[in-house]
């Protein structure tokens, strides 16, 4: 499970930028967007998509700077099972309604203009992707 992506040329900073927690273990910063600035300030050719859960979605708007986060890098939302309509519905949702790119485009989400935003359904599985992560260490 990837918290978020690069698209480059540059294997290097994929595989690097693949991994948050060691994306936050390099820059050692507390806040997302300040994170967010430092990896498009040091890995200037890529393109960046912040991945997250629907049940992010809807509690963003309580998140340090959430606006910024927003405004700073296209974010692909999946779904999770019994928050998609609160996700949906969420003041961050709201507030950049115009800005949702729908399904069948998310994949242009890399190269598109922040803000920017996709729900992306799928299966929907009830683990966390701290559990799933957790999993993956032990086997």
């Amino acid at each position: 499970i990837y918290q978020f992506g690069i698209r480059s040329g540059d294997k290097a900073e994929f595989q690097f930028a693949a991994d948050w927690h060691v994306a936050m273990r390099r820059f050692d910063f507390e806040w997302l967007d300040v994170t967010l600035e430092a990896l498009k300030g040091a890995f200037k050719r890529g393109h960046f998509v912040w991945i997250m859960g629907a049940d992010s979605l809807a509690n963003l708007h309580r998140w340090h700077h959430w606006t910024d986060i927003m405004e700073s890098v296209p974010v692909a939302v999946l779904a999770r099972p019994g928050y998609s309509i609160r996700a949906l519905q969420s003041p961050a949702a709201t507030r950049y309604a115009s800005c949702r790119v729908p399904q069948h485009l998310a994949a242009s989400l890399p190269l598109r203009r922040p803000p920017a935003f996709c729900f992306v359904t799928m299966p929907l599985r009830n683990e966390s992707s701290t559990a799933i992560r957790n999993r993956r260490k032990r086997s």
